[in-house]
C-alpha cells in the first residue's frame, strides 16, 4: 500500500514541476536551466525509491530515462543500501545530488537527484506536493539567478547577509520608503522568495491617458504573482510598528495609513478598468494586465495581534493583500531553511 503512495507522490511531483516551468515560460522566465537535470528539458524521468522497513525512511531518486519507470526497494536498516548516506529522526528532509555512481561491493547506483525523507516527513509532504514543487522550483531559481558556480554554503552565506539587512531596515521605524524601495530592487529574491513575485518593474508610470486622475499614478512596484498567476501592483510605506488601533477594546481596526494605503492601491486598480490604459501599458512596458490584484506592505503586527489582524483581512476585498513587513522577514528566514534542506548542488 505504502509503495502506492509514493508512486503517486512522484506522478504528482513531476506533473507540478512541469505545470510551473510552462508557468513562468508565460511570463519570459526560462527556469528549466535552473533546475536538476533530471527535470530539465521534456525528457521521461523515471524514480527509484529505497524504502527502509524498519526505521521507516526513504530515498526518492529521479534520474532520466528513455521511459518513465517506478521501482520500489524494500529494505532492511537505512534507506540507502550500503550504509553510503545514514541518517536518523521522525522529522528528516534532505536532498542528495551526484550524477555520478555510488558503489557498494558488488552493487552500484546513480543519483541524479534524490529527496530523503523520514516516514513521517514524507506523509506532512504527501498533503500538499504542489507547495513543495513551488518551493523546489523557487529555491533551484533563486540560486540559479543569484550565484554562478558558487557553492551551497556561499549562497547560504549570502542569504543570511539579506536577512541581517533585512532586519536592519524591517523593524526600524525611522528607515524611509525611498531606502525600503531601493533595498528591494537591488534585492529582488526578497520578494520573489518572500511573496512569490517575479519579473518586477520599479516605480511604473502609469500614464494619465483619458485624463480622469489629477496626475500620472506611480505605483512603487508591478510584478508577477506567481502563486495567483496574475499581475500584482505593489506599494509599501514605511515600517511601522504597530497598524492596529483599539487592539482588544471595542472597535479594533486599522489605523489610518493602512486606510490610506488601500486608497492608494484602489486608484492602481481602477487604472486598468480602462482598456485605453491597458493599451498604453502593454505598449509601454511589453506586459498584458487584466485584472491586477494589489498587495500593500506596511508596518509589524505583533504575534499576539495576529487574530485580530487576520479577522481585519477578512473584511477587506479580495483583491487587496496586506502584508506587515515581519511576514515578509519570516517567510525570507523560511526560504533560507527550504535552501538548506531541497538544494543539492554538487
Amino acid at each position: 500500500m505504502f509503495n502506492y503512495l509514493v508512486e503517486g507522490f512522484c506522478d504528482q511531483f513531476i506533473k507540478e514541476v512541469k505545470n510551473l516551468k510552462e508557468s513562468f515560460k508565460q511570463v519570459g522566465i526560462d527556469i528549466d536551466k535552473a533546475l536538476p537535470i533530471p527535470f530539465r528539458g521534456n525528457e521521461q524521468i523515471s524514480q527509484q525509491v529505497f524504502y527502509s522497513v524498519d526505521k521507516k525512511q526513504l530515498v526518492i531518486n529521479f534520474a532520466k530515462s528513455k521511459q518513465a519507470m517506478f521501482a520500489f526497494l524494500p529494505v532492511q536498516g537505512n534507506a540507502f543500501p550500503g550504509d553510503i548516506f545514514t541518517f536518523e529522526g521522525e522529522n528528516v528532509e534532505s536532498t542528495i545530488s551526484g550524477g555520478g555512481k555510488f558503489i557498494s561491493g558488488d552493487q552500484s547506483w546513480r543519483i541524479d537527484y534524490a529527496f530523503i525523507f523520514s516516514e513521517l516527513k514524507f506523509m506532512k509532504r504527501l498533503r500538499n506536493v504542489k507547495e513543495l514543487a513551488r518551493e523546489f522550483v523557487s529555491v533551484y531559481w533563486s540560486f540559479f539567478v543569484a550565484t554562478k558556480n558558487k557553492t551551497k554554503e556561499d549562497y547560504l552565506f549570502q542569504l543570511e547577509n539579506i536577512r541581517l539587512k533585512m532586519a536592519d531596515l524591517f523593524f526600524d521605524e525611522s528607515v524611509g520608503e525611498l531606502v525600503l524601495d531601493k533595498f528591494l530592487e537591488l534585492n529582488p529574491i526578497v520578494l520573489e522568495q518572500g511573496l512569490s513575485l517575479y519579473r518586477p518593474m520599479h516605480q511604473v508610470v502609469l500614464k494619465n491617458v483619458l485624463d480622469i486622475y489629477e496626475h500620472d499614478l506611480k505605483p512603487d512596484l508591478i510584478a508577477f504573482d506567481e502563486s495567483a498567476g496574475r499581475w500584482t501592483i505593489i506599494d509599501y510605506k514605511k515600517a511601522k510598528r504597530n497598524i492596529i488601533k483599539n487592539y482588544e477594546k471595542v472597535r479594533t481596526g486599522f489605523k489610518a495609513e493602512v486606510h490610506a494605503l488601500e486608497d492608494q492601491l484602489r486608484d492602481y486598480m481602477e487604472y486598468f478598468e480602462e482598456r485605453e490604459h491597458r493599451e498604453y501599458v502593454k505598449k509601454k512596458y511589453k506586459v498584458e494586465i487584466e485584472h491586477p490584484k494589489a498587495i500593500g506592505i506596511i508596518g509589524n503586527v505583533e504575534d499576539n495581534q495576529q487574530s485580530a489582524f487576520n479577522r481585519l483581512i477578512d473584511d477587506k476585498p479580495r483583491w487587496l493583500n496586506i502584508v506587515p513587513y515581519n511576514y515578509l522577514y519570516n517567510n525570507f528566514c523560511r526560504h533560507i531553511e527550504l535552501v538548506a534542506r531541497l538544494l543539492a548542488v554538487k
